[in-house]
């Protein structure tokens, strides 16, 4: 006798857990040395974080600042009095 085959979707719905599972195998009988992977990677981690955290302040603070330092600039820039409302003259 000559057994059915699967239907595709049932195959297809039974492949992530068989993956999963065997992932599982694996993964349980891999002794801890196995796992080891060193200070450097952490070290890269914390690097890369710090880099991401430096960056994300620095723009901050430009944005923050950057109507202070217009306003700074403003006040020393000696007015025109020929210059329209703008600043330009002519205007």
């Amino acid at each position: 006798m000559i057994p059915k085959p699967i239907p595709h979707t049932l195959a297809r719905a039974v492949r992530p857990a068989f993956a999963a599972l065997m992932l599982f195998v694996v993964a349980a009988g891999c002794p801890e040395a196995w796992a080891y992977i060193g200070p450097g990677a952490g070290v890269s981690f914390l690097g890369s974080l710090w880099a991401i955290l430096v960056g994300i302040v620095l723009a901050l603070a430009a944005i923050l600042f950057w109507p202070i330092r217009w306003a700074l600039r403003r006040l020393r820039k000696p007015r025109d009095p020929q210059a329209g409302p703008r600043g330009r003259p002519g205007e």
